[in-house]
């Protein structure tokens, strides 16, 4: 089966490396992929092994959890 991933943002996480949200599709179901990214030798970034996908369902429950996380530590001071 084919895998197909549409990314939709980039977010720098250090100077070698970059967190992809993606959209993909698996088998016919959709799904959300965080994935961390690494800068080779050539300037192309590639995947790691570190990364989630998870059925767009669930998503709001995580965004709703990283949001407790943030609320719960007041984050607003690493910024």
């Amino acid at each position: 089966y084919n895998k197909v991933k549409v990314m939709i943002k980039e977010i720098k996480k250090n100077s070698k490396e970059v967190i992809r949200i993606s959209q993909s599709e698996y088998k016919g179901h959709t799904f959300i992929d965080l994935r961390i990214y690494f800068e080779d030798e050539h300037g192309e970034y590639l995947p790691t092994k570190k990364g989630i996908s998870f059925n767009p369902a669930i998503a709001e429950e995580i965004i709703e959890g990283i949001a407790d996380v943030i609320e719960k530590n007041n984050w607003e001071n690493f910024q």
